[in-house]
């Protein structure tokens, strides 16, 4: 098991509980802002928590881990919808 005082740097999955964090692009927010509904690159949907990252909007796509959004990150897909 990693030492959580180490580095993150390079790792591909949660040093907690293991599970990786994928990207989604936002399709929908509901109101308020609290939760949206994303898909993947595979068309998935799934619900997930936005309070973490407010300046999440509509296109845009999201680091998702454990069904809450980490942070708003550019891709090529979502730069060129913009």
């Amino acid at each position: 098991m990693p030492n959580p005082s180490e580095s993150c740097e390079g790792m591909t999955f949660c040093i907690t509980c293991s599970d990786a964090a994928e990207s989604l692009r936002v399709e929908a927010i509901a109101e308020g802002g609290a939760v949206g509904t994303c898909v993947d690159s595979l068309g998935h949907r799934s619900e997930v928590l936005l309070g973490l990252v407010p300046d999440a909007v509509v296109g845009r796509d999201v680091l998702v881990h454990a069904g809450v959004a980490l942070l708003v990150h550019a891709t090529a897909a979502s730069e060129a919808s913009r």
